[in-house]
């Protein structure tokens, strides 16, 4: 999350700076409490909905994610009412990092160009 901020956050100081000629230092002061603010709100919101915010929850960095027997028999009834594993789901972090495993060349965005001849 913190890097969509980021990067909306550059496109807007470029935007204002070009056509206002606010001073970059006030521009980045006002943005990152404005950043702040959302934060707090979004941090809120998912504490409310019982969701898992931050590095320390279950499956960080790729590891599978699993329950205690207890638990199982808890996610068993959520598993057949919905379809998929809600209590797990439910604790996994939303700001957990996965490794790419894509092969390298998958990465790079390719173009193509297709010209079409009236």
């Amino acid at each position: 999350m913190a890097f969509v901020f980021r990067r909306w956050r550059v496109l807007l100081v470029l935007n204002v700076l070009a056509v206002a000629g606010i001073s970059h230092e006030v521009l980045l002061k006002r943005l990152s409490s404005l950043e702040d603010v959302v934060y707090r709100q979004l941090n809120g919101l998912s504490k409310s909905l019982g969701l898992i915010e931050g590095f320390g929850g279950l499956g960080k960095g790729g590891l599978p994610a699993t329950l205690s027997p207890a638990e199982e028999s808890d996610a068993k009834f959520l598993r057949e009412k919905y379809g998929y594993n809600a209590y797990l789901s439910d604790r996994i972090s939303l700001d957990r990092n996965i490794p790419d495993h894509r092969p390298m060349f998958s990465s790079y965005i390719h173009c193509v160009f297709i010209k079409c001849i009236h």
